[in-house]
């Protein structure tokens, strides 16, 4: 295992414990000690910090962490030692493989020059693409004639006086 990077002074002021058991038995390493004598204990205690602090802690670390000395590992049957991971198809990502230039439209403000992969594709210009959706015409609006009603018929019902009333904006 390398030498593990520390920011700021811990590499100096880090001190890592163990317990005995018994009284006056607390006993205090440094990094370099620590590094000395386990180096792989650094890196298990930083993963012990960040699992759940309850009883199963333990046998997560044994069954699911392996750490060994320097960049190889003994497991050659089963994992190679360096594999390059597939690249990932962005079209499969984005859901464009099935792109259908018939049933599919490009929407436009600006007569702009397409690209070439584009030009069997059907065109549209649409002025109203950069307004501000303040300045468009509302399509669902409710009348305030409604509100009005709601409001009497709250306010003279029974069932509907326990209820909270909440000022409209």
């Amino acid at each position: 295992m390398k030498e593990p990077f520390f920011t700021g002074d811990k590499a100096n002021t880090k001190l890592y414990r163990h317990y005995t058991g018994f009284p006056g038995g607390l006993r205090e390493f440094t990094v370099k000690e620590v590094l000395q004598k386990k180096p792989e204990r650094i890196l298990l205690d930083a993963v012990k910090g960040m699992l759940p602090k309850n009883k199963l802690k333990k046998d997560l670390m044994e069954k699911h962490i392996k750490v060994f000395d320097g960049p190889y590992h003994t497991y050659h049957n089963i994992l190679p030692q360096f594999t390059e991971p597939l690249p990932h198809d962005i079209n499969e990502h984005m859901g464009l493989n099935g792109f259908d230039p018939e049933n599919n439209v490009i929407k436009y403000k600006e007569t702009e020059e397409l690209p070439p992969e584009l030009e069997g594709i059907p065109e549209e210009l649409d002025l109203a693409m950069d307004e501000p959706l303040y300045a468009k015409r509302k399509t669902h609006t409710e009348d305030s004639y409604n509100y009005k009603i709601g409001r009497a018929y709250r306010r003279s019902h029974k069932g509907f006086k326990k209820f909270k009333l909440y000022k409209q904006r």
